[in-house]
């Protein structure tokens, strides 16, 4: 038995090794996910049946590689250090023993999302995200000091910067609010060069005359938020050509007026000389050529983009969007502008103290022993705390963990503005770039931008995709075939780091400030993953079902992202070809042994219909060597998008008596299932059957069961003689067939009850009384042997009978017999020839008295009474008869020599073929008779 894509370790694999060693690697890529037990592995073939399971940081493949792979991690437990700690660490068992099945893992999953046809690229080269502020203004297109901004309540202006109504402000000069190693190339890089969306921002003095919001005499809202629109870059300038261009905080769109040059003082201070209160400008947009056909168009929720870096994956970049401008993909959600304002400089008002962040679900469905969130844990944000020395140890001890080498991890890149303060305060909490586990990095015009989508989110069970996977999408037909891609990465969203800025000893330079501990929450964004593809998708993919009142678990009626194995029921196809492709063409160099189309009914009769036929078991616990019982979830299957629940007890559809299930590559037999709890008994001799080898098993493997072969136990013993089978239970067995019992094959050839019988041979020689063993035992080499009560009978398929039998003579032998009758010959040889398949023999009896029982006991000279020809020629030519009689017999059979069937390794298949006796021949002399005398 083999099936490619399912093999074993021929070593332990413990905790943290690299290297993992397997019998065959038949079946498995040469970059793939690998399942043992719970845990799965992103491994590199390194050699024949030696996988490598390394994370690789750098190169085409960077973000692959590792043990625990695909699980979520928490930053909760690291107050807020990226990437934070597994979550199944310590959960799920890493440690697994010589012989443990490895599979290749698949999923099922069903689109969340639509999946667009299509592509962008930079319309420029990009810098990597930077906030400036701004250092000096034009009007007119001309260096100016600043427009008078003033208010009704102090006859003084307030300073010198820009309006909001009636302003000619044209460009706005920007230095870097982080100023080293930031310089203002580097933060001008981070602008589009021929245009783009800008947030602008700054804070005010906490009331002014009792206001809650201060006009200018222009009747402007001062300071706040505004989204302006640029034009392009030239040099350290920005150029404004649009104010209020899109809804900004509370949706204004209202121009407001900034002041760049204080003309009076704050609680005693000049403002000028304090960073928090410049008027701070955030990039919002890049220009990726986008268009609502090839990226989704955000509707109740931001979308993501990926900047696709193909061969240095670390710069891979993820990007959120509100709306689709022009080309531009912006972020401008009015929460997300109001977040990072407080962020960065407080509400308008002065307050500086940061938004609650939403409560988070916690994962629904996650890993299996993934810890949920604290109760009420990001419920309240809390004061924030300065970097400090616990935070440090957190980062060193997230770094050491990230150093190891088996380690999966599911960032990308490195931080590069750990050092810029004010630019991580902001592009953590605007979450616009380098989001979802990637950073912010310089990018080169025309790199591609792809389509980020959406699937249902799932676990081990239910399938988490990945990097490298070579996937289908598909419709929502059970006939499509799907499209292909790539996948260039995916991400569950759970938590996200955000941290805050404070001034230094010198309040223009700022310093690290905090960060949000508890971390802030994803919402309802953990209920999926995010995939994108490392190239454009071939065709649109609609979410959904075009069905009403389908099962969730039947997913070929529902549009999904699928990889091989899915674990899904086959598609619907019209046509089968045997023997050449569907054109006709590409006839194969082989032989079609046997076609067989089977049918599994296991899981029918619910709720479901039909989705879950065909669905497995699950183990629940390990299952050790030597091990005589085993346990599964009685209500619950697995199907392909994961573990599936019902009323019914699907044990109950399991027969009583006895059953074959493999787990892994190991066949066993049970005998006994407590419905009730889920523990399965196994059979006296039932585990490692049908050529398997009893191996150990880890919780999460799934059991099938083998409906379709015929399977009870022993009621009695039996000898290496018996001619009967007492069964517990015969009824699925045919009136006559072949058993497989130990190592024994056996042929049975009718049933009596729950007996199963075959022709015995005679206590002596022509008795012909019954009373001799049973005829047809130790079948196709093996070897007859005695079997005890409660052992597993297995109805074995076959191509033809092997009923042939040493000094036996039944009506329900198989030879092939002739005679030649001639009175009074002298029978001089007798020769063959014929066709044996490998491990056959064809030999002949033969037979020149005719007083000579067939079942005595023959001898090897061809001119004995009853001879066994062994051979057709010796030394080419016929074997010597040198008797006279008026008749010879022979019978021609087919004799199977040790280990023609390979019970281990199914390699040996001449059992499998027909011998044929391609010739036959005697020689003799007929002696002159006279049939008439006439005397004279």
């Amino acid at each position: 038995m083999r099936t490619p894509g399912l093999t074993k370790l021929s070593a332990g694999f413990s905790t943290d090794s690299l290297i993992m060693v397997v019998e065959s690697d038949e079946g498995f890529p040469d970059r793939g996910v690998a399942r043992v037990g719970n845990e799965l592995i992103e491994y590199v073939k390194q050699s024949k049946n030696v996988f490598r399971a390394q994370h690789e940081t750098t190169g085409a493949h960077a973000g692959f590689g590792g043990r625990l792979a695909r699980e979520r991690f928490a930053i909760d437990g690291t107050a807020g250090v990226e990437p934070g700690l597994n979550q199944a660490k310590g959960v799920v068992n890493e440690d697994h023993a010589a012989g443990t099945p490895v599979a290749l893992y698949g999923y099922s999953m069903p689109l969340a999302s639509n999946v667009p046809m299509g592509e962008g690229f930079l319309a420029n080269d990009l810098g990597r995200f930077a906030v400036g502020y701004v250092a000096a203004v034009e009007i007119d297109s001309q260096s100016h000091p600043g427009e008078p901004v003033s208010i009704n309540a102090i006859p003084v202006p307030l300073g010198l910067g820009f309006e909001g109504y009636n302003s000619r402000l044209t460009a706005l000069q920007l230095l870097p609010a982080d100023p080293a190693p930031m310089t203002t190339a580097t933060l001008m890089a981070a602008f589009e060069k021929t245009g783009g969306y800008a947030l602008v921002m700054q804070l005010g003095p906490a009331t002014v005359n009792n206001q809650q919001e201060a006009l200018t005499l222009n009747n402007s809202p001062l300071w706040g938020t505004e989204v302006v629109h640029y034009s392009g870059v030239a040099n350290d300038k920005l150029l404004i050509d649009r104010r209020g261009a899109l809804p900004a905080e509370n949706s204004d769109t209202r121009p407001h007026a900034f002041i760049v040059d204080w003309q009076v003082t704050i609680n005693g201070s000049d403002p000028d000389l304090e960073l928090d209160r410049k008027v701070f400008v955030v990039p919002i947009s890049i220009n990726a050529g986008a268009s609502p056909t090839t990226f989704l168009p955000p509707t109740n929720q931001a979308e993501c983009a990926q900047i696709t870096e193909l061969a240095t994956g670390e710069l891979t970049e993820w990007v959120r969007y509100d709306r689709i401008e022009q080309g531009h993909l912006v972020r401008n959600d009015p929460l997300a502008l109001a977040h990072v304002r407080q962020r960065i400089i407080g509400d308008p008002r002065g307050n500086g103290q940061p938004p609650v962040p939403p409560p988070d679900p916690g994962p629904p469905d996650g890993p299996v022993g993934g810890p949920p969130a604290p109760a009420g844990a990001a419920a309240s944000a809390g004061p924030l705390q300065p970097l400090t020395s616990p935070f440090v140890a957190a980062l060193a001890a997230a770094s050491q963990q990230a150093s190891s080498p088996s380690t999966w991890l599911p960032y990308l890149g490195t931080d590069e503005d750990l050092s810029a303060p004010v630019t991580r305060a902001a592009r953590t909490a605007l979450q616009f770039r380098g989001v979802f586990g990637t950073y912010s990095h310089a990018h080169q015009r025309n790199t591609p931008v792809h389509p980020v989508w959406r699937v249902q989110a799932g676990s081990t069970e239910g399938g988490e995709p990945g990097h490298g996977d070579a996937a289908f999408v598909v419709d929502a037909l059970p006939s499509d075939p799907g499209w292909p891609l790539v996948i260039h990465r995916a991400y569950r969203p759970w938590q996200h780091m955000e941290t805050t800025w404070i001034p230094g000893s010198d309040p223009m330079i700022p310093s690290a400030g905090a960060v949000l501990n508890p971390p802030a929450g994803e919402g309802n964004l953990v209920n999926f993953v995010y995939v994108a593809a490392n190239a454009a998708v071939r065709a649109p993919v609609a979410a959904g079902t075009s069905q009403t009142n389908i099962s969730p678990a039947e997913t070929r009626l529902q549009a999904r992202l699928t990889l091989f194995p899915s674990g899904e029921r086959p598609r619907d196809v019209t046509q089968v070809e045997l023997g050449r492709a569907l054109n006709g063409a590409g006839v194969p160099s082989a032989v079609i042994d046997e076609f067989a189309f089977g049918s599994q009914h296991f899981g029918e009769g619910t709720v479901h219909a039909d989705a879950l036929q065909g669905a497995q078991m699950s183990l629940t616990t390990d299952f050790g060597v030597g091990a005589q019982t085993f346990s599964t979830f009685p209500k619950v299957v697995r199907v392909a998008r994961g573990l599936q629940g019902d009323p019914r007890n699907f044990l109950d559809d399991l027969p009583k008596d006895a059953g074959l299930v493999r787990i892994g590559n190991e066949i066993l037999c049970y005998d006994f299932i407590d419905s009730s709890t889920g523990v399965i008994t196994i059979a006296s001799g039932g585990r490692g059957l049908l050529g398997t080898d009893e191996g150990p098993h880890e919780i999460g493997e799934v059991i099938n069961w083998l409906e379709t072969r015929v399977v009870t136990t022993l009621a009695a013993g039996m000898t290496a003689n018996s001619a009967a089978i007492v069964l517990e239970d015969a009824s699925d067995f045919p009136s006559q067939g072949t058993l497989l019992i130990g190592g024994e094959l056996m042929h049975y050839t009718r049933v009596s009850g729950t007996q199963l019988e075959m022709p015995s041979g005679s206590s002596t020689p022509g008795a012909m009384d019954d009373k001799g063993g049973g005829l047809f035992r130790g079948r196709f080499g093996t070897t007859p042997s005695s079997h005890g009560a409660g052992e597993p009978v297995i109805l074995f398929p076959f191509r033809y009978w092997d009923r042939w039998a040493d000094r036996a003579d039944a009506p329900e032998l198989a030879y092939f017999g002739l005679s030649q009758h001639q009175p009074n010959a002298f029978w001089r040889g007798v020769f063959f020839q014929a066709d044996e398949p490998p491990g056959t023999k064809v030999e002949v009896l033969q037979r020149t008295n005719p007083r000579m029982p067939w079942d005595a006991k023959p001898a090897l000279n061809p001119d004995a009474d009853l001879a066994r020809l062994q051979q057709g020629l010796k030394d080419g030519a016929s074997l010597s008869i040198g008797v006279q009689r008026d008749q010879v017999e022979w019978r021609a059979y087919v004799r199977f020599d040790q280990g023609a069937f390979d019970f281990n390794g199914g390699l040996s298949h001449g059992w499998k073929r027909t011998p044929r006796l391609t010739l036959f021949g005697v020689e003799y002399l007929g002696p002159g008779l006279t049939l008439r005398r006439v005397d004279d």
